[in-house]
C-alpha cells in the first residue's frame, strides 16, 4: 500500500505550548489533524494488524527538521488513521529526507511481512 501526504509534517519536539495565561495548548494539533485525514481518505484495505515494514520518501522545505521526529509524527498518525493497528507493528523502517522542496509531498510504501 502507497500513501501520500500532502505538505508540511511537524515533528514531534516541543509540539506543546504554554499560553499566556499559564494554560498548556498543542500547536501542531491542526497540521496532524490534516495528515489523519489525508491519510483515512486514501485507505483501501481493512487495518493492517501483520508486522510490517515502512519504507518513506520525506521532502522538506527546510534543513531544520528532524528525519526521526517526522517519521514519529508518520507512525502515529498512520495508526490513528486506523491503517495500522499500533505502530509497534512496524519492524523494519527504511527513510529517504530531500531538503530544499518548495512543495513537499511525503511517500509511505507499507508491506507485510
Amino acid at each position: 500500500m502507497i500513501f501520500k501526504i500532502l505538505g508540511y509534517i511537524p515533528s514531534k519536539k516541543n509540539e506543546t505550548r504554554r499560553g499566556k495565561y499559564g494554560n498548556w495548548y498543542n500547536t501542531k494539533q491542526k497540521d496532524i489533524n490534516d495528515i489523519i485525514l489525508q491519510l483515512k481518505s486514501q485507505k483501501k484495505e481493512p487495518t493492517i494488524t501483520e508486522d510490517i515494514s515502512v519504507e518513506y520518501d520525506i521532502q522538506c522545505r527546510y534543513r531544520r527538521q528532524d528525519r526521526s521526529n517526522i517519521i514519529a509524527t508518520c507512525d502515529d498518525a498512520l495508526a490513528k488513521a486506523k491503517i495500522i493497528e499500533n505502530d509497534k507493528q512496524i519492524i523494519q523502517e527504511c527513510s529517504v529526507i530531500k531538503y530544499g522542496i518548495k512543495d513537499p509531498i511525503t511517500t509511505i510504501s507499507i508491506k507485510k511481512l
